[in-house]
């Protein structure tokens, strides 16, 4: 079973980096050399993107030491591919699940922990998992918390105990706030550097110049605010510069 990853790099969030065709193959030999079965061939047409939905392939009764997942048409992110997966589980007749810890291996990986790692593909946990079905997740906070209280005094449980009571007082609080409403402003910056801004002039804005060719090394005439006289309908404030072979007319400024 493939379980899709979640990121919200540009914009892609549930099924980040889910592979668009790939197949899915046992063997009993690392290489994968000698008696390969195919459990899934999906490279013969583009995979819908699940979102956060496991991605369920039947072995059919087959056993085997090894399970390997083959991307050959790798998901968009922005510029370039790539190919991302939360988990891996291979679940036995039981229901246990067979690959839990086991080694991972890949051609190339980001090596970003603790969010990005090969070994995350086995550990357990992916998007939408609940921590009841997580067992050894549930056993390890507890043993957590034991340690914790083992080395604190009485006086210092209680005081982590209130702050824990408080702590859960004030998010149930901030949730049962109304949406926040949504302000759209306009203000004068004042920074530094690249983003120096034009606070430091007094909030005037900066001047517009004609570029000869485009060149920001040589303006020319400044132009000041206004609206293009060639669009009908608007008011005639300024004067039309459509771009010419000789040079280019940098966009007016709009001040409201």
């Amino acid at each position: 079973m493939l379980h899709p990853a979640h990121d919200d790099f540009n914009g892609i969030g549930a099924g980040f980096g889910f592979p668009v065709r790939f197949k899915v193959e046992l063997a009993n030999d690392e290489g994968f050399v000698q008696d390969v079965a195919v459990l899934g061939d999906f490279t013969q047409a583009d995979q819908p993107n699940p979102g956060l939905e496991p991605f369920s392939v039947e072995a059919a009764g087959r056993t085997a030491r090894f399970l390997r997942v083959t991307a050959t048409r790798l998901a968009l992110r922005q510029e370039d591919f790539i190919f991302a997966l939360a988990e891996l589980t291979a679940l036995t007749p039981a229901g246990t699940n067979a690959a839990l810890g086991a080694a991972v291996s890949a051609l190339d990986s980001i090596e970003a922990p603790p969010r990005w790692q090969k070994q995350n593909l086995t550990d357990g946990w992916h998007p939408g998992s609940r921590e009841a079905d997580n067992a050894e997740l549930a056993a390890l906070r507890v043993e957590r918390d034991a340690l914790r209280n083992g080395a604190l005094s009485a006086d210092e449980r209680a005081t982590s105990a209130e702050l824990d009571r408080a702590l859960t007082a004030t998010r149930l609080a901030l949730a049962a706030l109304p949406e926040p409403d949504k302000v759209f402003i306009a203000a004068v910056h004042t920074g530094s550097g690249a983003f120096a801004g034009t606070g430091a002039n007094g909030g005037r804005p900066r001047p517009i110049h004609v570029l000869h060719r485009g060149n920001v090394q040589t303006p020319g005439r400044e132009v000041g605010p206004g609206t293009l006289s060639c669009l009908p309908g608007l008011p005639r404030a300024s004067t039309c510069h459509p771009t010419t072979p000789r040079g280019n007319v940098a966009p007016p400024s709009l001040v409201g």
